[in-house]
């Protein structure tokens, strides 16, 4: 954005001034009234959001507003967003975190969004590939968490409690974009990030354009999400963690690249805090168990990653992939569309209700059958390529895979044939094992409720089928 020229020493004065009085956690006005950051007036002075808050605050709407640094809204406020308003994170590490307690309540519409961006982006547009330019949006709740609270890995905010139902406020059709910063090594912000987030809160209509890190990462908490878009994560589309319980429902992740030799990054990727939690579903130490509903993944590598002895429901599943070409990711456990990770703590948790269940997960790929499931021992196991076979026989799975032609319960993965394409190649792999009646029930996402988001990727229009774009090489933070 050009600042108006200033043609006069006494108008450089008063701008030195100004900029002096806010590096020391204040502001002028034209009156001469100093007003202090982190608050209301403040705000309202500068269109700027900055410092710790401790009382609500309404932005306007149709307003453009920058956030500068860590900004926090304590416990007790109420940050209020219209419809049509833009925030603009200042620098890569700028973000904006709502902590336990405290609500946020965002409510854009589909033909007025809500939109999280970047300097650079608000400033000359960004490419919708842009990553890394803040931090993103971050709400901390009060519900279950592995170790009863836990410390948000990106700052020193703390969440987590019993109430199952906190409520955090509302986001709905809000659009966050080219985020993700490296604090330090494996702690980053995300696009969106979860701590604790409780059931009361509701969270509708989100996508998240390109991220350095995860598109949404949710540790702990029980809230649900509803029509959410992820696209060109580099590293995780949905990540959850630390004994998740909700239910994302209808989603839609488009990831570029999967690039397991920088970020070990997966389409999903679900696991446990090793040390804080038991086998056994008690209380804050029960083991994450997220559903995953009415999706459709399109991925370029690895689809599906869950270690730690992680569970997870998958319900009317479509995951397309092909293989990725990242450097010296070659591996056949980094080129597989699913990896299992259970010995951290146990191998078998076929006796326990946490585990991985299917009804209805179709898998298309562009791999041979080898390059299908891999189970490594240990994050950096090389040897865990594994057929397809043991797939359909790991006892992790808890119903029953069943492969056969007759049986038109889906209650199994399917393999289905070549009906797909990603960047117009067909998609190969085994021949159809399931019933068309099988096959035809799992359906995947509604894509039709994303043609806001289309709109704003500027890339697909309702009715044309959205296809995995090229993979580009390695994603840099």
């Amino acid at each position: 954005m050009n600042l108006p020229r200033i043609k006069t020493y006494t108008s450089i004065a008063l701008l030195l001034s100004s900029i002096a009085m806010t590096g020391c956690g204040s502001s002028s006005s034209d009156a001469g009234t100093t007003v202090s950051i982190g608050t209301k007036a403040y705000v309202e002075q500068n269109t700027e959001l900055k410092g710790d808050f401790n009382e609500d605050v309404t932005l306007e709407a149709g307003k453009a507003y920058k956030i500068t640094g860590e900004v926090n809204f304590r416990s007790g406020t109420t940050l209020t967003i219209p419809a049509g308003t833009t925030l603009y994170g200042s620098t890569p590490s700028s973000y904006l975190a709502i902590n336990a307690g405290a609500k946020i309540d965002a409510q854009g519409t589909v033909d007025s969004p809500i939109i999280f961006t970047s300097a650079e982006d608000y400033n000359v547009r960004s490419t919708k590939d842009a990553q890394g330019e803040w931090g993103g949006l971050t709400i901390i709740g009060k519900a279950p968490i592995h170790g009863g609270t836990k410390t948000y890995e990106a700052g020193t905010q703390v969440g987590g409690g019993n109430d199952a139902a906190d409520n955090s406020g509302i986001l709905k059709y809000v659009i966050i974009k080219h985020t993700g910063y490296e604090v330090e090594t494996d702690k980053e912000l995300n696009g969106l990030s979860l701590l604790a987030v409780g059931s009361g809160t509701e969270i509708s209509d989100i996508a998240v354009i390109g991220g350095a890190d995860d598109g949404i990462e949710i540790w702990g908490g029980t809230v649900n999400l509803k029509n959410i878009y992820v696209y060109n994560a580099a590293d995780d589309s949905l990540d959850t963690d630390s004994g998740y319980t909700g239910t994302i429902d209808n989603a839609v992740a488009v990831q570029k690249v999967v690039d397991k030799t920088n970020y070990d990054s997966s389409g999903i990727e679900s696991g446990n805090d090793k040390d804080t939690y038991d086998v056994s579903p008690t209380g804050d130490a029960a083991p994450t168990m997220p559903t995953l509903k009415n999706a459709t993944l399109n991925v370029i590598g690895g689809a599906i990653y869950i270690k730690n002895d992680s569970g997870y429901k998958f319900e009317n599943v479509i995951v397309n992939t092909k293989p990725s070409t990242v450097s010296g990711q070659t591996d056949t456990a980094d080129q597989a569309m699913v990896t299992l990770r259970t010995t951290d703590t146990v191998d078998d948790l076929s006796g326990n209700p946490y585990g991985i269940t299917f009804n209805g997960l179709i898998l298309n790929n562009e791999v041979n059958p080898e390059l299908i499931f891999a189970k490594r021992t240990a994050k950096d196991d090389s040897n865990g390529g594994n057929t397809t076979d043991q797939f359909f026989t790991e006892s992790y799975w808890l119903n029953n895979v069943d492969i056969t032609t007759a049986n038109v319960n889906y209650a199994g993965p399917l393999f289905v044939s070549a009906t797909k394409t990603i960047d117009g190649t067909a998609i190969i792999n085994e021949a159809s094992n399931k019933s068309t009646a099988a096959r035809t029930a799992v359906t995947g996402a509604d894509q039709s409720v994303f043609d806001w988001v289309l709109k704003e990727l500027n890339s697909v229009t309702n009715g044309v089928t959205l296809t995995v774009e090229a993979e580009t090489g390695t994603n840099q933070m």
